[in-house]
């Protein structure tokens, strides 16, 4: 028990990384155009690089990192639906190959404090982030 507790908190990128090779050599050689949703265990670059090199496209669940948190009270929201705004700009996470496409929805901060959205609070609203390609 105390074995599989110990994997259970391991970073996903190291036992996702055999499970995901695995799965992309079963993709059959008709197949031209591969997208990879990914929680934020993927969120670093030896996983993102492994996918460019297959040409696969990938859109990953983002840690906002305080570079990030600094960068989302000067973007420009455009209003997706009733109460959540979007915005998008692009970074460059360190040791990743190049700046990339984020993109973060804003929503006011639930009345009910038992409602679960976010990754990060600042002020009166709540974030959520991606990075998509």
């Amino acid at each position: 028990m105390a074995n599989s507790a110990r994997a259970m908190r391991r970073p996903h990128r190291e036992w996702a990384g055999p499970l995901v090779r695995a799965c992309w050599d079963k993709i059959p050689a008709g197949i031209r155009s591969t997208i990879l949703p990914a929680d934020k265990g993927f969120y670093d670059h030896a996983p993102v690089e492994w996918l460019e090199a297959r040409r696969a496209g990938f859109v990953i669940v983002g840690r906002l990192t305080w570079p990030i948190k600094r960068k989302l009270p000067h973007l420009r929201d455009v209003t997706a639906s009733r109460d959540v705004e979007v915005a998008e700009f692009r970074y460059q996470p360190a040791r990743w190959p190049h700046p990339y496409r984020f993109v973060v929805d804003r929503r006011p901060d639930p009345d009910e404090p038992t409602a679960r959205l976010t990754l990060f609070q600042l002020g009166r609203y709540r974030y959520r982030g991606s990075s998509r390609i």
